[in-house]
C-alpha cells in the first residue's frame, strides 16, 4: 500500500549522499569565514579604560557620576595575599579603573564581593561536592582551591 512512497524517499536521499546537493539547491546552512578579532594586549587595557571613561563621562554623565571609585594597588596586593592568588594584569587594570559596577547592563563584581563569592564557593565545593572526588579519581584532601 505504501510501496509507491518508498522511491520518493530513497531516491532523493541517495542523490544527496552521492552529490552533496539537495534538489539542485545549495544546502540551507553554509559555512562562512569568520573575521579574526584582535584582542587588546593587557598593556593596552589602561588606555582603553581611560578612553571608555572619557566617553561615558561625555555621553552619559549621570551614569558616570554613579560609578564606584578605583581600587588602590595596596588593596589589590592585600587581596592577592589573603587569597593566595595573582590577578592577571588586565583584571588589576579593571579594578584600578573602578571597583566593580554595572555599565550598560554588564556587571563586574566589587573586589569585596569577588572575595566573598570565592570563599563561599570554595566552602560549598569542600562541603557539598565531596561526591565528585571519586569520579575524578582524587581524594577530598587533594582538592586544589587556588586560582591557577
Amino acid at each position: 500500500m505504501w510501496r509507491w512512497l518508498l522511491p520518493l524517499l530513497i531516491v532523493p536521499a541517495l542523490l544527496y549522499a552521492a552529490t552533496g546537493v539537495w534538489s539542485g539547491r545549495q544546502p540551507p546552512l553554509e559555512v562562512r569565514r569568520v573575521t579574526p578579532v584582535t584582542l587588546p594586549e593587557p598593556r593596552d587595557i589602561p588606555e582603553l579604560l581611560t578612553r571608555l571613561d572619557a566617553w561615558v563621562a561625555r555621553e552619559v554623565p549621570l551614569h558616570h557620576a554613579t560609578l564606584r571609585p578605583s581600587v588602590t594597588d595596596a588593596t589589590l596586593d592585600a587581596f592577592e595575599a589573603r587569597q593566595g592568588v595573582t590577578l592577571p594584569p588586565a583584571l588589576r587594570a579593571l579594578y584600578r579603573w573602578h571597583d566593580g559596577d554595572t555599565l550598560f547592563g554588564l556587571e563586574f563584581l566589587r573586589l569585596s564581593h569577588l572575595e566573598l563569592n570565592r570563599v563561599r564557593w570554595a566552602e560549598h565545593a569542600a562541603t557539598r561536592m565531596t561526591d565528585l572526588f571519586p569520579a575524578f579519581g582524587a581524594a577530598p584532601g587533594h582538592m586544589n582551591t587556588g586560582w591557577h
